[in-house]
């Protein structure tokens, strides 16, 4: 695992779990829990966490072979999946799926790093059968566009 520079992993009572072979750029922060902001008459800063308050301390989980890149934001309850690259700057408030692609804030998907067949190449290269992701598991991602292969100017 190659933390990067500076980055800031805030886990509270939450768990954050990082997988294997994960990368992060410069500056990149993990909130793994959040705070109350619904009590009237108290300060913000003062409102104490209770029974009945685990859900703002849901965590995060980063899958193995993921990329996060410089100073992106990784909020609580979000799951990283596996072969995933964070685009630099992203601010990631949702789960994101398998070899997906994401940036911007809210970081949103724009592809996957290579069509199903290849993914699966990549998991029979890298993990042995019981770990690998199963095509059923891959087929939601589907619908996420891959972009063509560039081609030389003048080829059809």
């Amino acid at each position: 695992m190659d933390l990067g520079h500076r980055p800031v992993i805030m886990a509270a009572r939450s768990r954050i779990r990082i997988g294997d072979n994960v990368m992060f750029g410069p500056e990149v922060t993990i909130r793994g829990g959040n705070h109350r902001i619904d009590c009237v008459g108290v300060p913000m800063k003062n409102i104490a966490k209770g029974p009945g308050d685990e859900h703002l301390d849901r965590g995060v989980v980063i899958g193995d072979d993921v990329w996060v890149g410089t100073r992106a934001i990784i909020l609580h309850g979000v799951t990283i999946g596996r072969g995933a690259v964070i685009g630099a700057g992203a601010v990631v408030s949702r789960s994101v799926p398998p070899y997906a692609i994401v940036a911007g804030a809210p970081a949103r998907v724009i592809r996957l790093r290579w069509p199903i067949d290849t993914i699966l190449a990549h998991e029979r290269a890298l993990y042995p059968p019981e770990r690998r992701l199963t095509p059923a598991e891959l087929a939601p991602l589907a619908d996420v566009v891959v972009p063509r292969v560039a081609r030389p100017i003048g080829t059809p």
